[in-house]
C-alpha cells in the first residue's frame, strides 16, 4: 500500500491519495461524483432486492446447474460468439482460472472464460470478455492508423463488455434466440420450459462471489469493494482490519458473511495486479451501458425485437457508430453525451433495474 501512496503522490501532488489512484482509470470523476452516484444507487437497489419476488434461489441453481464436458461448453461459446457477431478473422476464445480480454494489436481479440462455475456461466463470463473485445477491434480506420484504438479502460471499456454481458446477454430477446441452441447441446434443457429457464436467470443470487453475482446485488459487490478502499486511503483503517470491514459491509449490504478470506477480501485479482482504485470503473460502467441502451431504443426501437430473431446486426451497429469507431478519440463523459445527448444520468440504470426485475 505504500507503493500505491508513493503513485498517487507522485501522479496528483496534492490530490487526496485514493482520489489519484480512481483517477488512473476514471480521471473524469471526482471522489464527491462517486460517493453520489453510490448514494442515489444503493437506496433504489436495496427497495428492488427486498421487493423482488422471483423465481427462489434454490429453485434457480436448480434449473441452472448441469453436467458438461468443456467440449460442451466450447460449443456453447462458439455460438455465443457467433451470435455477437464477433469477426472470426480478429477473435480466439481460451479458458483460464480468472476471465479477461487482450489484444496484441488493432485487429487481435482475446476473450477468455472459466469452467468454475458451469456451462452457463462460462458463456456469461465469454460475452463480458467478447464485449471488451469488440470494443478493442472496433475502431474505424482512421483511428487505427492514429495509434488510438483499443478504446478507453474504466468505466467506458467495462460499460462495453457489461451490456453485452448484462443489457443484451440477460435479455429476454438474447435468451429466446440463444435457449435452443442451449437445448440443443445440452439434452437437460429439452425439459424445461423457455418461461421457466429465464426465469432463473433472472433471479437473485445473493452471496460472496462477485463473479456470478445477480444483476441486482453486483452493484452492492462494487459499493463494498469501493467503500473498503476508499476507508483505507482516507486513513480510516489499518490493513489488518479491512478484512473485519469487508465482512461488516457485506453483512450490512447484502446480508451474508464471507467464509474466509479467499471467498471474501482475497477473491478479487484486482489488488494483487496492482489495479487499486479500479472497482468503480463496473458500477460506472453498468450506468453507462444503461443509458446507452436508452439511446438505443430510442434510435432504433427495432433493434431488440431483432435480437429475439437472432439478429444482432442493428446494435452492433448502433454500437460501432456511436462508441468503438472512436476509440479513445474522446473523453468518456464526451463520448458518453454525443452518443445520449446528456451527461452521467443514474436513473437510467435504476429504470433498467426495475424494467428487468421491478
Amino acid at each position: 500500500m505504500r507503493c500505491e501512496n508513493a503513485v498517487a503522490q507522485a501522479a496528483e501532488p496534492g490530490v487526496p491519495v485514493y482520489e489519484a489512484l480512481v483517477h488512473r482509470f476514471d480521471p473524469e470523476y471526482s471522489l464527491a461524483e462517486l460517493d453520489a452516484l453510490f448514494a442515489q444507487l444503493k437506496p433504489a437497489v436495496h427497495q428492488l432486492i427486498a421487493e423482488n419476488h422471483g423465481m427462489a434461489p434454490a429453485a434457480a441453481d436448480e434449473i441452472l446447474t448441469v453436467d458438461a464436458t468443456p467440449a460442451q461448453v466450447q460449443i456453447l461459446c462458439d455460438k455465443a460468439q457467433a451470435m455477437m457477431q464477433m469477426d472470426p478473422a480478429k477473435t480466439v476464445n481460451y479458458r483460464q482460472e480468472h476471465p479477461v480480454s487482450v489484444s496484441v494489436g488493432p485487429d487481435d481479440a482475446r476473450p477468455s472464460t472459466t469452467l468454475a462455475h458451469g456451462a452457463l456461466f462460462a458463456v456469461d463470463c465469454l460475452m463480458h470478455e467478447s464485449g471488451h473485445s469488440r470494443y478493442n477491434y472496433g475502431a474505424n480506420d482512421l483511428v487505427k492508423q492514429a495509434g488510438l484504438w483499443g478504446g478507453i479502460d474504466g468505466a467506458l471499456h467495462e460499460s462495453q463488455s457489461l451490456f453485452y454481458q448484462r443489457v443484451v446477454g440477460l435479455s429476454k430477446e438474447w435468451w429466446q434466440a440463444f435457449y435452443p441452441e442451449v437445448q440443443a447441446v445440452l439434452p437437460k434443457y429439452r425439459q424445461i420450459a423457455f418461461s421457466d429457464f429465464y426465469a432463473a436467470k433472472l433471479a437473485l443470487h445473493i452471496g460472496p462471489n462477485r463473479l456470478d453475482a445477480d444483476e441486482l446485488s453486483y452493484v452492492m459487490h462494487i459499493a463494498v469493494r469501493y467503500e473498503t478502499e476508499r476507508a483505507y486511503f482516507s486513513g480510516q483503517a489499518s490493513v489488518a482490519e479491512l478484512p473485519g470491514i469487508w465482512n461488516a459491509k457485506y453483512h450490512d449490504h447484502l446480508g451474508v458473511t464471507p467464509a474466509s478470506p479467499a471467498e471474501g477480501i482475497m477473491a478479487d485479482v484486482h489488488w494483487g495486479s496492482g489495479h487499486i482504485g479500479y472497482f468503480q470503473s463496473y458500477v460506472l460502467g453498468i450506468a453507462y451501458a444503461a443509458q446507452f441502451y436508452h439511446a438505443l431504443k430510442r434510435d432504433d426501437p427495432e433493434a431488440f425485437p431483432a435480437l429475439a430473431g437472432g439478429d444482432m446486426t442493428r446494435i452492433n451497429a448502433w454500437l460501432r457508430e456511436h462508441v468503438h469507431q472512436f476509440g479513445q478519440l474522446f473523453p468518456p463523459r464526451e463520448l458518453l453525451r454525443r452518443a445520449t445527448g446528456e451527461d452521467l444520468n443514474p436513473q437510467y440504470l435504476i429504470d433498467y433495474l426495475k424494467e428487468r426485475h421491478g
